[in-house]
């Protein structure tokens, strides 16, 4: 039985900021007015039966930190990444910052024994795909182990259908719609290969 998905949606639009300054010995006070432009972002939570395989799906828009990186500890997860502009992003070696790998449209992340650094986020619009720990092999075409400590082309791993399923969210504006699109193609996915999503539950 298929149960629909649900979600918490946290939309920022920016909010004017009013700083009074007062400028010692001239007893003179300067008003300034700053706007602060906030991210969108939309955590959802897909329904039955892909819940047993996909913990949450994660977007976001006009994220604007000031720092240039982060670095991620492992934590044993594997993601989708789907980045929705043209704009290439990139893998940072941890010690020295330079640029290691370019990354670009769709990328696997598989689970991690080391840390990585990457973007902070400017300037990006993306969908993170959360997978259940250990519950992403009916998506996949190589196992999961032999991507271990890699980021890698999602095509690469599951196929060009995931290129496709990019451009339609692509073409659509409203955020719910993009989250149901790729809810509902990865479900057609995993329903079209059902001896490749037998699990057990302990």
């Amino acid at each position: 039985m298929r149960h629909l998905g649900k979600s918490i949606l946290e939309v920022g639009v920016g909010h004017w900021v009013l700083g009074v300054g007062l400028v010692k010995g001239w007893q003179k006070t300067t008003t300034l007015l700053f706007f602060i432009q906030e991210m969108t972002s939309h955590l959802y939570f897909p329904g039955s039966p892909l819940n047993e395989f996909v913990e949450s799906f994660y977007y976001y828009k006009g994220y604007e930190p000031q720092h240039r990186v982060d670095r991620f500890l492992p934590d044993g997860n594997v993601q989708i990444i789907f980045d929705l502009t043209e704009e290439p992003k990139f893998i940072y070696d941890n010690v020295s910052l330079e640029e290691i790998q370019t990354c670009k449209r769709v990328w696997f992340s598989g689970f991690r024994t080391e840390p990585i650094t990457i973007p902070s986020g400017r300037k990006s619009e993306m969908i993170v795909v959360q997978f259940h720990p250990g519950r992403a092999f009916p998506f996949l075409s190589e196992p999961v182990v032999e991507i271990k400590n890699q980021v890698v082309p999602a095509e690469w791993v599951l196929s060009k259908y995931i290129l496709d399923i990019r451009s339609h969210l692509q073409e659509l504006n409203e955020i719910h719609d993009k989250l149901k699109l790729l809810e509902s193609r990865l479900l057609r996915h995993y329903l079209d290969n059902p001896d490749k999503g037998l699990v057990t539950s302990y």
